[in-house]
């Protein structure tokens, strides 16, 4: 599916069912690329859960399920902004958050309207990028160096 399918079938959706889109909005994220088609993943995301809350909030007898869901949609956008600012998911042991990449992607976000100054993220980014930290070249250059490590054992075997 892409960017612009998953827009097309929630603009004709008549009801929506919010674990199938959350798991379609992931694999789009997924699949991005760039800084910019990940924003327009994040925008959908917006636009599809301030509808699923405004629905919610119209219908006054579902105010358990509609703070679940806000919960729900904190930690979602968390772990998206996370998962694009790690370097080496896929390297022994896992990866490493780029504190430039964060500052970079909360800059974005900011400048979008979907995030805060005051956000958790943002103030991680902010005060990351003040103490010592590896550079974003520095943690690719690392993990390159454990895939390497972890393929030359694993042939010789």
């Amino acid at each position: 599916m892409s960017i612009e399918s998953l827009i097309g079938e929630l603009g004709t959706a008549k009801n929506i069912d919010i674990v199938d889109v959350r798991q379609k909005i992931q694999r789009e994220f997924d699949a991005a690329e760039t800084s910019e088609q990940r924003g327009k993943v994040l925008a959908i995301f917006k636009a599809t859960m301030d509808l699923v809350e405004r629905n919610l909030a119209a219908r006054g007898d579902q105010s358990e399920l509609l703070e679940k869901l806000k919960a729900a949609r904190a930690q979602d956008y968390k772990i998206f902004i996370v998962r694009e600012c790690t370097v080496g998911l896929d390297s022994p042991g896992g990866g490493d958050v780029s504190m430039e990449m964060l500052m970079v992607v909360t800059n974005r976000e900011i400048a979008a309207g979907r995030m805060t100054e005051g956000h958790s993220l943002r103030k991680l980014a902010v005060e990351g990028c003040a103490a010592p930290h590896l550079t974003h070249a520095e943690l690719v250059e690392k993990h390159a160096k454990l895939k390497a490590e972890a393929t030359r054992l694993h042939t010789r075997r």
